[in-house]
């Protein structure tokens, strides 16, 4: 069998989000340990990273990206990845040269997936890497994060390859197309103030499992109209919400065979407990109503701009705010991680 680890939305950051204790970055710095750990003792030959690697663009200490290069550097297997909102700046995906996680990138312990990727593995019990038979072929295709990704459902689909096209392998068939996202994909029937994509709005022919990051709560394992849909929340914990003060944390582990797929779920036992982790009380549920959805496309729009910072933004909102309100409120901005 083929092992995948998946490690949603980790939102590495070297201070802790509002909200949070300064216990958050080692909270963050210990679960990746355990998932390396992971990757190691269960021989996974690919991670898989599902976008916002990091929690904030601005003033990452080079001490902690070199933290990371060195965790990265020794996890064993090739590690994907695709880019989230927080990875990047107003400028989009241009923007990755000069972010941190641009500097994963150049630096060769990630791999960013920004096209399909075709790859060959030999399942280890037979280990016989020139019969077609004992081969798992999977085709990746990438939706790396734009500010428009969750406002079609076809940004999540994918069209399949029968055979790998190129290569040492070209003419191998294809055994299993794999959508990696970063989007707001959920499950049907479920109301929310924002742009969502229901899973069974999502064209799935062709596809047979969707990894996506960017829902920070649970949406579990679905099987949707012949796709099966995968995500187990953030491993940051950025917000107290009733569902980080229950979440039991995990990754996911899925296993290829030829015909064949498993999914697990493995424990997070490094984890801190909720209740060291958060500063503030847990919100409520509350109704989204129709005017609580304007409220957020209006702010959406205001703060999606080609060019610029958050003061344009707020100068966008209108005259006559106090200086120092507006320091306040880019600082709160800043620490979570909208200002490029």
């Amino acid at each position: 069998m083929i092992r995948i680890l998946v490690v949603n939305d980790v939102h590495l950051a070297a201070s802790p989000p509002m909200g949070c204790t300064s216990l958050y970055p080692d909270d963050i710095k210990n679960m990746l340990v355990e998932a390396r750990q992971y990757a190691r003792d269960n021989e996974c030959a690919y991670t898989v990273f599902t976008g916002d690697f990091w929690h904030s663009k601005r003033n990452v200490p080079h001490g902690l990206v070199r933290w990371a290069i060195d965790l990265l550097q020794d996890w064993p297997g090739r590690k994907l990845a695709i880019v989230g909102n927080h990875d990047l700046s107003f400028n989009g995906q241009a923007s990755v040269p000069s972010q941190p996680i641009g500097v994963l990138f150049q630096a060769g312990v990630l791999e960013w997936l920004q096209e399909d990727l075709f790859t060959i593995d030999c399942d280890e019990e037979i280990n016989d890497e020139d019969d077609p038979r004992d081969t798992v072929c999977i085709q990746w295709s990438p939706a790396n994060y734009r500010d428009d990704i969750d406002h079609n459902p076809w940004n999540f689909g994918l069209e399949r390859a029968e055979i790998i096209p190129s290569g040492e392998f070209k003419g191998r068939k294809i055994d299993w197309a794999i959508k990696v996202a970063h989007g707001t994909i959920t499950v049907p029937g479920k109301p929310y103030p924002f742009h969502i994509v229901p899973m069974d709005t999502i064209p799935t022919e062709g596809m047979d499992i969707c990894l996506f990051g960017h829902p920070h709560f649970d949406v579990g394992i679905h099987d949707v109209n012949g796709c099966t849909f995968a995500c187990l929340g953030s491993l940051g914990r950025t917000q107290h919400n009733d569902e980080n003060e229950h979440r039991v944390m995990r990754l996911l582990q899925v296993q290829l065979g030829k015909n064949e797929v498993f999914f697990d779920e493995l424990p997070l036992g490094s984890a801190a407990p909720a209740s060291e982790l958060f500063l503030t009380k847990a919100g409520v549920d509350v109704e989204v109503t129709k005017s609580m959805r304007r409220f957020v496309r209006s702010i959406e729009e205001v703060i999606s701009l080609e060019e610029g910072s958050l003061d344009a933004v707020l100068a966008k909102l209108g005259d006559g705010v106090d200086d120092r309100a507006k320091r306040r409120l880019i600082d709160y901005l800043d620490k979570a991680g909208f200002n490029g």
